[in-house]
């Protein structure tokens, strides 16, 4: 919007142009008769573009401080009103006249000049005013310089040493009442819609302070819808220019997070064996030493077990050998038997 009221504030373009044809080709001379050969064109363009940037920078140092540092001013200035209510308890002072004059003026030309959002100004509106010289305006920071250093006591003293008295000066005061800076007054003040301008409440009527309440909040709500529009423009370029590196990021971020949760879960496996590990280098000795001593008696007990087992196998043995004999020798006396018994028939 600044930008704008800047464009309209221009002068209208005028299509007036002058066309230099060239003669016959000539050597450039300078003032002496001397041929300028191109380190010398060279050099004169240097020296006016150096001229040309000199110019530009003294052209921003004469605007006021108010638009080179970007402070509060008014968009709209009506002067006969606002030198009226500056000159309406200083009627005989002169200097308070041409001072308050020379504000007004100031800040009229300031509205003009370099239009802020909010100006009724038309584009192409001319200031009137004349800005002060370059030697009257050094003139009078010198006069303001050596005022103040007179009044700090040190009439030679530099600038430097005029901002730290002053620091010094001010920090040894009492701190200033806030209830007399412009956010204290306004908080007691009224708007205004149809002059644009903050009064006492006494002086307008409660159907005026509602209609500049209702124009203060409409300018609000302008003012936020103007910022999201544009908050939502640059967020849909940001999503144009920055979508592949948020599609990345994304992507990053769930590998990163699979990455950790799969170290979560190491970390935990490793906890897990290196606490077993350690139990088990406690409890694994004992329960070798047990399975050893029960291994002995279980080879103990086999060694009893087949002792007796092979005693009991002799016998097994012995006991089959004495029912062999015992057989042969009742075969012997069964035949024996049968032979008498046949003899005895025949």
């Amino acid at each position: 919007m600044a930008l704008k009221a800047g464009f309209l504030s221009l002068p209208k373009p005028e299509n007036n142009f002058e066309l230099l044809v060239p003669e016959d080709e000539e050597d450039v001379m300078d003032i002496n008769g001397e041929l300028l050969s191109e380190e010398d064109a060279a050099e004169r363009d240097a020296r006016l573009r150096r001229k040309q940037e000199e110019e530009e920078r003294k052209a921003l140092a004469r605007r006021s401080q108010v638009v080179q540092l970007g402070l509060p001013r008014p968009a709209n200035v009506d002067p006969d009103s606002l030198l009226s209510d500056l000159t309406s308890n200083a009627d005989d002072d002169d200097v308070w006249q041409l001072v308050s004059s020379e504000l007004v003026q100031l800040l009229r030309h300031d509205s003009i000049a370099h239009p802020i959002p909010g100006t009724s100004l038309p584009g192409g509106t001319v200031s009137h005013y004349q800005i002060p010289d370059d030697d009257a305006m050094d003139t009078a920071r010198s006069e303001i310089h050596k005022e103040l250093a007179t009044s700090l006591g040190f009439p030679n003293a530099n600038q430097e040493q005029i901002r730290d008295g002053l620091a010094a000066l001010y920090k040894s005061e009492p701190k200033p009442d806030e209830s007399t800076s412009w956010a204290g007054i306004r908080r007691k003040l009224a708007f205004d819609a149809t002059s644009k301008t903050w009064l006492e409440p006494s002086k307008l009527s409660l159907e005026t302070r509602i209609t500049g309440y209702t124009a203060l909040l409409n300018e609000c709500r302008e003012t936020m819808t103007r910022e999201a529009s544009k908050s939502s423009k640059s967020e849909k370029k940001l999503g144009v220019t920055l979508g592949g590196y948020q599609a990345r990021s994304m992507v990053l971020a769930k590998r990163i997070t699979n990455a950790f949760d799969e170290l979560q879960k190491t970390k935990v496996d490793y906890e897990s064996f290196s606490k077993l590990r350690i139990n088990e280098s406690i409890a694994g000795p004992r329960r070798v030493e047990a399975l050893r001593e029960e291994v002995e008696k279980l080879e103990r007990r086999e060694k009893l077990l087949q002792g007796r087992y092979s005693e009991l196998d002799m016998e097994r043995r012995e006991s089959e050998g004495r029912i062999a004999v015992l057989e042969e020798k009742i075969m012997a006396e069964a035949e024996a038997l049968n032979d008498a018994a046949m003899e005895a028939a025949g």
